[in-house]
């Protein structure tokens, strides 16, 4: 029994999975049959660099400027309030809590 099941190319709920399709299949066909070198040379290439990360990094509770901490706590209580549901884990939102606006020098 023949599914009836058809590519067609009319305007219908189906059409951006068809074009994410097509964009797939050509970048595939480009990266089989084009040498390497030339999408080296026109940039599509990547190079065998071992990417080296930066494990040092402070606390980000240590290091956040007062005035981003109280956006992200007022972008909390506003979705909270209005859409009833968390954007943040519970234990980021008491953590920016306690940051206090640091005293200025005398």
């Amino acid at each position: 029994m023949k599914s009836m099941h058809f590519v067609g190319f009319k305007v219908d709920w189906a059409i951006s999975i068809e074009i994410m399709l097509f964009a797939a299949f050509v970048i595939i066909c480009v990266k089989l049959l084009v040498p390497a070198e030339i999408l080296d040379h026109m940039g599509y290439g990547m190079e065998n660099v071992k990417i080296e990360v930066d494990e040092d990094l402070p606390n980000f509770f240590s290091v956040i400027k007062f005035t981003a901490a109280d956006e992200v706590l007022e972008e909390e209580d506003n979705v909270q309030k209005t859409l009833g549901f968390l954007i943040n884990d519970p234990d980021t939102i008491s953590s920016l809590k306690k940051i206090i606006m640091p005293k200025k020098a005398c």
